[in-house]
C-alpha cells in the first residue's frame, strides 16, 4: 500500500481535526478512506465537467430588452448551452430561462419574458454558487437539476418538512 504525505495549511487544521474525530478508532485508515472517497467524487465531477467542455464552445449572443436602461441590449460570450429556453418552476410561466457554461467555467443564467422581451442575466462562479443562491435568486429545482445532470453534479432537492 502506497504512502502519501499531505501538507495541511494552518487555516485548514480545524477541519482536519474534526475529520479525525469523526473517523474515530483506527483514524488513520478511516481518515484515509474519507479522503479517498472525497477525491474520487471530486475526480468524477471534474471528469464530467471536462467531458462537457470537450464538446466545444461557440459564440453565444444574448438579445433582450433592458427595462432599466430602456433599450435593446446585445451581449456575447463564448460558451455552451446546458439548458435552453425552459420554463422555470420558480418563476411565472411566461418566462423562458436558459443556462450556459462559459468558457471560463462560470454559469450564466439568462431569462426573458415571452410577452415583452424584457430580460437579464446572472453569472455564477460555479455550480455550487448557483445552487446555493437558487432560492434567493428564484431559480427553480427543475433548472438546478437539469444543470446538475449536464455537469455530472449531485443534486438532491431538500424537502423542508
Amino acid at each position: 500500500m502506497g504512502r502519501k504525505n499531505i501538507y495541511v495549511r494552518d487555516e485548514d487544521e480545524v477541519i482536519w481535526q474534526k475529520a479525525e474525530q469523526l473517523a474515530g478508532k483506527g483514524a488513520a485508515e478511516s481518515l484515509s478512506k474519507m479522503i479517498t472517497d472525497a477525491l474520487k467524487k471530486e475526480v468524477e465531477r471534474l471528469e464530467a465537467l471536462q467531458e462537457v467542455q470537450k464538446d466545444g464552445f461557440e459564440r453565444i449572443l444574448l438579445e433582450y430588452f433592458d427595462k432599466n436602461a430602456n433599450r435593446d441590449v446585445k451581449k456575447a460570450f463564448n460558451g455552451k448551452w446546458l439548458v435552453f429556453e425552459e420554463h422555470d418552476e420558480a418563476t411565472d410561466a411566461g418566462v423562458l430561462v436558459s443556462v450556459a457554461l462559459t468558457q471560463k467555467g462560470q454559469l450564466l443564467y439568462f431569462w426573458v419574458w415571452e410577452s415583452s422581451g424584457d430580460g437579464g442575466y446572472d453569472i455564477y462562479e460555479d455550480f455550487e454558487a448557483m445552487k446555493n443562491r437558487a432560492e434567493e435568486d428564484n431559480i427553480g429545482h427543475n433548472i438546478i437539476s437539469a444543470v446538475a445532470d449536464e455537469l455530472g453534479e449531485d443534486y438532491v432537492e431538500f424537502l423542508d418538512i
